[in-house]
């Protein structure tokens, strides 16, 4: 991928992660934004590799977070609108 791809694709990845805490961002104190957004970052990649690498321990790690199947449907939404806003 060209340099500039990669500058593109994680401009749109920063957007949705941004879109996506918006609600978190607006609530929290200005000094800790950007840290909230590392955090938020962290537990995403970590939350990718995971179900790439391990996903039957991912799924059951999902279960054990929210073992409700319809917030996990509502997860799902997210996670679509999230990929689509990401990823286009």
């Amino acid at each position: 991928m060209a340099e500039a791809e990669i500058g593109e694709a994680w401009s749109r990845y920063g957007g949705a992660l941004i879109g996506a805490m918006r609600d978190v961002l607006e609530e929290a104190d200005d000094r800790h934004r950007e840290l909230i957004l590392e955090v938020a970052d962290f537990w995403l990649t970590l939350g990718v590799v995971l179900g790439l690498e391990r996903p039957a321990q991912a799924r059951r790690l999902l279960e054990v977070v929210e073992n409700d199947a319809a917030d996990r449907k509502e997860l799902l939404a997210d996670a679509d609108d999230l990929l689509e806003a990401a990823l286009g």
